[in-house]
């Protein structure tokens, strides 16, 4: 995305811009430059994440809420990231792991709706062999 509206921006006011880290780390060969900017810009994005979180069980407090519901849908493609980047987002960022575990667990609509991680993995790995990247 090109022309970023204002009102874009001002939503996101930790970078002011879209961070583009998932598609480096998908749409890019392994080992290339692309893919370890990629895993440092995904790996800034989750720790103000897991910073902003603190030691609440969710991001509202003590029941899931509007973000909670928002950011879990990230969760599944960790697998994904971890294996195509070469980090372990649980090792990396073990209480936002926690937090989505907790997502999962503890509310059964969100478990529910949430893709199995390895479909996710399967499903960017016929992408990537589609656009001629691996």
């Amino acid at each position: 995305m090109v022309n970023k509206s204002a009102l874009l921006l001002s939503s996101n006011p930790v970078h002011g811009k879209i961070p583009a880290c998932a598609p480096k780390i998908w749409q890019s060969p392994k080992g290339a430059p692309a893919v370890e900017e990629g895993k440092k810009e995904m790996l800034v994005a989750l720790k103000t994440l897991e910073a902003e979180l603190g030691d609440k069980a969710y991001f509202a407090g003590e029941a899931l809420g509007f973000v909670d519901v928002a950011l879990v849908t990230f969760a599944p493609w960790f697998l994904t990231y971890e294996r195509l980047a070469g980090f372990s987002v649980a090792e990396e960022c073990p209480v936002l792991t926690a937090w989505a575990t907790r997502c999962a667990d503890e509310n059964e609509c969100v478990a529910k709706s949430l893709p199995d991680p390895e479909a996710v993995f399967q499903f960017v790995g016929g992408m990537r062999k589609h656009f001629g990247l691996e």
